[in-house]
């Protein structure tokens, strides 16, 4: 037939041009059928010829040629011919060329309502092949079972941990079961097994804080929520949230909780646990500068809670009086004996208000200032050239540790010893006291009263300054 079509240039040609068209369309998927109709406009008898490009020819005696479960091959150019059946040596012109596109389908799998979901959740997979009808579907599972369905849906009913994984779908021809599309993109189903539960806003609290525990179970409605506080405490919540206001030691420990659901009745596994810590709060009471300290000192008391706000503490002082603060300082501005003794604090807040346990107490020591006695060796009333020894002596106050000044006139000396040695001149008479401070401390001693030197002779000697310990 394809030398017929190559020598029909030699023959005699009429002016006539047939019209091919293509049903139902020029644009297929494998497995469907296509009829290319060529039709002549004339009473004459006609057989027809139908061209596939290239040199793929069929004679047909009628106008119609049908192709049944069009493959991939199928596709390309054709055009047509008539051939006059009394006069086989006339033919009419060629047809305008059509395209026949077929394509290689592949179907699209979804999943309804989502891919995430919790055991006994229903899950529906929906293979789809568009523009095309009469397929029925093959879907293989994560172990690799194949199930069949008439209709491009699989529901899974009441999911269980075992349907989670990799799912894809095939088609194929109902009248013509060798024909199979592609297979679709695989799709992840994945079956959550527990709920999430979590702590608002951290799990280490004091008491009198509020706790938040959230059970979450992600895409899924309809649960209800049970908390479990171990061994065996149950608390169930409509909602996915328990607050515990104002809590106590006794509510820290592990949790975990469940989600179920009535209709159908399931029943989530356990959250992991999380663990509630509620800290006892003992506060810290400490003293600056120091503990022990003398009359007209000023002393700040410092009351801390630490990793933790809101708080106002009270302060119990010696005589069991309670001072409220609104910040962890009680300032005393000149101490007095009475002032010494133990004292404690606690903070409280909220309302009604929760307080923190006692400090451990501290306590202050308020002794009367000392005032230091200047001893003079060998005598008050000296001659030039002679030496002078004055001592410096401080009875009581509790300090160990000392370290001097020693004034003349009010002028300071920049003496830090306990003597003070000199070989005298007639300018070294005049009026000394000393003075102590606290050697790795805060506290000093009152300015000794003076003793006068009176210094008289012919004799100059130079000035020196011995220091003893």
């Amino acid at each position: 037939m394809s030398l017929l079509i190559s020598n029909i240039h030699s023959q005699q040609t009429q002016d006539i041009t047939p019209t091919l068209t293509v049903e139902p369309q020029t644009s297929v998927f494998i497995g469907d059928t296509v009829t290319l109709i060529c039709e002549v406009h004339q009473s004459t008898e006609w057989e027809f010829i139908f061209r596939r490009s290239p040199q793929h020819d069929s004679t047909e005696p009628t106008g119609t040629k049908t192709i049944t479960s069009v493959k991939i091959s199928d596709g390309g150019e054709y055009m047509c011919i008539a051939r006059n059946k009394e006069n086989p040596h006339v033919y009419t012109q060629y047809s305008e060329p059509i395209t026949l596109t077929v394509h290689d389908i592949t179907p699209t799998l979804t999943v309804k309502p989502q891919t995430s979901v919790f055991i006994g959740d229903k899950v529906t997979l929906i293979c789809e092949v568009y523009q095309s009808t009469g397929w029925e579907f093959i879907f293989i599972n994560p172990s690799n079972t194949k199930s069949t369905e008439t209709t491009g849906t699989k529901t899974i009913r009441s999911v269980q941990v075992s349907d989670g994984g990799e799912y894809k779908c095939i088609a194929r021809r109902k009248e013509n079961p060798q024909i199979y599309t592609q297979y679709s993109e695989p799709i992840t189903v994945t079956v959550k097994d527990k709920p999430t539960l979590t702590v608002h806003h951290q799990t280490s609290v004091f008491i009198g804080d509020s706790v938040t525990l959230i059970c979450e179970v992600h895409q899924s409605t309809g649960w209800k929520f049970i908390f479990i506080k171990y061994p065996n405490t149950e608390f169930t919540e409509t909602t996915g949230t328990k607050t515990i206001r104002s809590v106590q030691v006794s509510d820290g420990g592990e949790y975990r909780c469940q989600a179920r659901k009535e209709n159908p009745h399931v029943y989530t596994a356990y959250s992991d646990s999380v663990i509630v810590t509620v800290q006892d709060v003992n506060p810290t009471l400490s003293v600056q500068p120091q503990t022990s300290v003398f009359i007209e000192d000023t002393v700040t008391l410092i009351c801390e809670v630490h990793q933790s706000t809101g708080w106002e503490f009270i302060f119990i002082t010696p005589s069991k009086t309670e001072s409220t603060e609104t910040t962890g300082t009680k300032i005393i501005r000149s101490v007095q004996v009475s002032d010494g003794g133990e004292y404690k604090c606690r903070a409280g807040r909220g309302n009604p208000q929760v307080y923190t346990q006692y400090s451990k107490p501290i306590t202050v020591t308020v002794q009367e200032r000392p005032t230091p006695q200047v001893f003079v060796w060998p005598d008050y009333l000296l001659f030039r050239g002679e030496t002078v020894n004055l001592t410096c002596v401080i009875n009581g106050g509790g300090v160990n540790s000392w370290q001097y000044s020693w004034h003349k006139d009010s002028i300071i000396q920049q003496n830090k010893l306990q003597y003070y040695t000199r070989s005298v001149i007639e300018s070294d008479a005049g009026k000394y006291t000393c003075k102590g401070t606290e050697i790795s401390g805060s506290r000093y001693s009152h300015i000794s009263n003076a003793v006068t030197l009176t210094v008289s002779g012919e004799s100059v000697s130079p000035f020196s300054i011995y220091s003893h310990i």
